[in-house]
């Protein structure tokens, strides 16, 4: 099993990570934070960090999430607050609002659902480091259902 997961991530690096031309420019214009994007039918988390916060985060090993859905009219979103939990036992916290009325947002957290890792690109004017989390069930499981309950939501619409 050790081996398996040192092979994925060797081969996981030899493959460069090439982000859009879109997803570099709305990097451009945040400056922290974090962004998900899809890549080769995966869901990808990108932080936007610098200097200490990226050599922290390069010792991450658990991630958590709480999800919530928010049914405003004008906004109706996925509200996803991130932990990510490093060796030293700092906690560093990330919120993104995925848009339920948007399709390829909902495909976005489909696609964590069925993952069972997460890969996390620390990014600062490009990708300085890649890091792969591994998802708990109840993490896919909670994915899951707010993937479902937007569904519904966005249907009755």
């Amino acid at each position: 099993m050790a081996l398996k997961n040192i092979f994925n991530r060797i081969k996981r690096q030899n493959e460069q990570t090439e982000l859009s031309n879109d997803t570099l420019i709305t990097l451009s214009q945040i400056e922290s934070g974090c962004l998900f994007v899809e890549d080769r039918d995966k869901t990808l988390m990108i932080i936007i960090c610098s200097g200490e916060e990226a050599s922290n985060l390069k010792n991450s090993e658990k991630l958590s999430l709480k999800m919530e859905l928010i049914e405003k009219l004008e906004f109706p979103t996925i509200a996803a607050c991130t932990s990510i939990h490093t060796k030293n036992k700092s906690s560093y916290n990330y919120e993104y609002y995925f848009n339920v009325e948007a399709s390829e947002e909902l495909e976005l957290v489909e696609n964590l659902s069925n993952q069972n890792n997460i890969e996390i690109l620390l990014y600062d004017d490009a990708i300085v480091h890649s890091i792969l989390l591994g998802l708990s069930e109840d993490d896919r499981s909670l994915l899951t259902s707010m993937h479902e309950q937007a569904k519904q939501m966005f249907d009755k619409s």
